[in-house]
């Protein structure tokens, strides 16, 4: 096997010293908007710094780096798909970086030096891409076999193709990051990116071109009839029209199909990265139930909205064709002006129907929110409310949910029923127009029928298009606050990477990790202050102790100092740097607070993933040593050793059940194994007795550059 020699690439590769404008010529060259700001380049090679330093760089440029791993027998098939990629390589013992365009059958598109483009063979950039995991220590042994057997050159590269898929064709061959926009970017641009305006374009057009082909076949054979005369090429044509038609309507619904997953897509991933990016607070004020009647609405709009949109601009367009053929056939504007009034009272029973479903929408999730929270504290309600209560108010509520069904129920039946009234009102104005009694055209009065059917089609269509329409726009009122939080941004920083990272570092023991001046905080501008100048200092080694009755603030000062929330007024720095120079993400890398109990959470994942959640996921070796050191510093040994699965076993509401000491020793851990400066513990260690809470402390005290407890007197 020929070996790529790495001169070769060096020219179409970037050292990193250059990773930077790499990356940001890669956002440009890909038509991404990206904010205008300048990042500096990684400071180590290190992979954790390197990943670090990639998600604070997309951060900045307003781009999403999704980490992925291409494996051997995979690659090009996932550089296909995934591009644009930015893909880290070791050569000579150095990092290089590639910048995948976009790749072919035969062909890829590199980004190299000079902010230029270079297409190479995708064999090649294949070979260099493999290269690590295709080295000639590994082929020796295939080598040796292939020359022992004497077969010839094409079976030994068969051969040799056959042992590296079953050998290594799991492993990962190269690392990177897919490129592309921030799900709260722009909506349109998303779409423009994907391409879906041509596609809905093309919808349009084959829509119109469905409508003229159907009426054109049916006026050629209408005319042979009435014309008395048809033959076999009259015929032939009008089969040729309708197989025509029948190819249209296919292409026209394999675009529908496109747009409507493309769309479907790009608004679940802005709808999921919106409820990520929920505040604590918003999370807490809506509830358990009433966020997920918002989940279960979501789906309404993708389902409801794409297909409901189609059907009603298919019916339009129809409409509009039957309407210019009923003015022109029956040559009367009085069929006319009957179809637009059945289509204005099917406008006003819809929007009738509109403010019906709005209340009976507001009943149903009210009714799922009080369902799901009397679930989620049915031990509760078992312990300490008579089961005489239990359903207390349930029988009036659902009689006035029954009561909305019916009235809507009723306006439905009524849009419904509007076309099949439009029909036979329809046809009894195209007799009187065209004289049925032997006055009028017989070629005029089927025109006239022919143009009645196509728009009462039109009218049945539109009504079922209405109701998937208003469906969808109620469900929009309920998650367009996730479609818009996707949209917000976490607190940028005014500081480049490198410089944030080498503050950290040569940090003076004698400066203060968490310096507060002046901090005042309020929930709500109507509402007295929870905390009004507020001052704290911490330094690296303190361990301080923050007592209060319940209600004083001591929670919320945690969060304000933690960076999730901000304070109305005074200063918040850390390391001689302002809040807003560090930015939100690298203040949370120096600063982690483990919540209250019932503010945290054990995720139905395995114990080890619910450990190591704030540091890295997937773990390395070096991860899961310090998650066990930590955990049986902390007097979990005996229960890792009880599970049958130990680290790796299920934990969590379906899986194993942990007491509450044990849940709080997992969330002192969690923090721990964050490795942050200051670590702030907002009782954490209120359910443990005596001995454990020796060991905790002791943990605590050995592992925490600076620690901040909060406790009851």
């Amino acid at each position: 096997m020929n070996s790529v020699a790495p001169h070769e690439w060096i020219p179409l590769l970037w050292p990193m010293s250059q990773a930077h404008l790499a990356l940001s010529h890669l956002v440009s060259g890909c038509g991404i908007a990206m904010a205008a700001v300048d990042i500096a380049p990684p400071v180590s090679s290190a992979s954790d710094e390197v990943q670090r330093w990639v998600d604070d760089s997309a951060r900045a440029l307003g781009v999403e780096a999704e980490p992925t791993e291409l494996r051997y027998d995979r690659l090009h098939i996932s550089l296909a798909r995934r591009s644009p990629l930015f893909l880290k390589i070791e050569i000579d013992g150095g990092p290089w970086f590639v910048c995948v365009l976009s790749v072919g059958r035969y062909r890829a598109r590199l980004l190299v030096p000079g902010e230029q483009t270079r297409h190479v063979r995708v064999a090649g950039l294949l070979q260099l891409l493999r290269a690590t995991l295709e080295s000639p220590t590994r082929m020796e042994g295939i080598e040796r076999l292939a020359a022992h057997a004497g077969i010839s050159a094409r079976q030994q590269q068969r051969l040799r193709t056959t042992y590296l898929r079953q050998a290594v064709g799991n492993l990962v061959a190269v690392e990177g990051w897919a490129i592309r926009p921030a799900p709260g970017s722009a909506f349109w641009q998303q779409l423009r990116r994907a391409g879906l305006p041509m596609t809905a374009a093309g919808f349009l057009a084959l829509q119109t071109a469905e409508y003229i082909v159907w009426v054109l076949a049916w006026w050629l054979l209408g005319r042979a009839l009435f014309s008395g005369y048809i033959d076999r090429w009259l015929l032939i044509g009008w089969s040729m029209l309708l197989g025509t038609l029948v190819l249209v309507r296919a292409r026209s619904q394999r675009l529908q199909a496109t747009l409507a997953i493309g769309i479907g897509a790009l608004l679940k991933r802005r709808l999921l990265d919106g409820v990520l990016r929920l505040s604590p607070d918003e999370t807490r004020g809506h509830g358990v139930g009433q966020l997920l009647g918002r989940t279960m609405e979501s789906e309404s709009i993708e389902v409801l909205a794409l297909a409901g949109g189609f059907f009603s601009l298919a019916a339009v367009l129809q409409l509009v064709v039957a309407g210019a053929i009923i003015a022109g056939a029956a040559g009367s504007g009085f069929v006319l002006s009957g179809l637009l009034v059945w289509f204005s009272i099917s406008v006003a029973v819809a929007w009738m129907l509109a403010r019906l479903r709005g209340l009976w929408v507001d009943t149903r999730l009210a009714l799922t929110h009080d369902l799901v929270e009397s679930m989620v504290g049915f031990r509760t309600r078992l312990a300490q409310e008579a089961p005489s209560r239990w359903h207390r108010g349930e029988d009036v509520a659902l009689d006035s949910y029954v009561e909305q069904s019916r009235a809507m129920d009723r306006i439905t039946a009524i849009l419904l029923v509007l076309p099949r009234t439009w029909s036979l009102c329809g046809m009894m104005m195209i007799l009187l127009t065209t004289g049925a009694a032997g006055s009028g055209s017989d070629i005029t009065l089927a025109v006239g029928i022919g143009a009645l059917l196509l728009s009462y089609g039109a009218l049945r269509q539109l009504t079922v298009g209405f109701t998937s329409v208003i469906d969808a726009a109620l469900a929009w009122k309920r998650v367009r606050v996730l479609f818009h939080a996707s949209s917000r941004t976490a607190a940028p920083s005014l500081m480049r990477s490198d410089q944030r990272e080498e503050d950290r570092t040569t940090e003076s023991t004698d400066e203060p990790l968490i310096e507060a001046r002046g901090l005042s905080y309020r929930f709500e501008p109507s509402r007295d202050p929870v905390l009004t100048n507020c001052e704290v200092v911490i330094r690296r080694g303190d361990r301080l102790l923050l007592e209060g009755p319940s209600g004083a603030g001591k929670s919320t000062l945690a969060s304000l100092l933690a960076g999730m929330r901000r304070a109305d007024a005074g200063t918040l720095s850390g390391g001689g740097q302002d809040f807003a120079a560090l930015g939100e993400h690298a203040w949370r890398r120096r600063v982690v607070v483990a919540p209250q109990f019932h503010e945290n959470h054990v995720l139905a994942d395995t114990f080890l993933f619910n450990v190591l959640m704030g540091r890295r996921w997937p773990p390395n070796s070096k991860d899961i040593k310090a998650a066990l050191e930590v955990c049986r510093e902390l007097g979990l040994g005996p229960l890792i050793d009880r599970m049958p699965g130990g680290v790796h076993q299920f934990v969590g509401d379906t899986g194993w059940q942990l007491s509450h000491g044990e849940r709080s020793r997992l969330f002192v851990a969690r923090a721990l194994l964050q490795e942050a400066d200051v670590v702030i513990f907002d009782e954490s260690f209120a359910a443990l007795d005596p001995e454990t809470l020796r060991e905790c402390l002791a943990c605590v005290m050995k592992r925490a550059p600076a620690a901040l407890l909060i406790a009851h007197p």
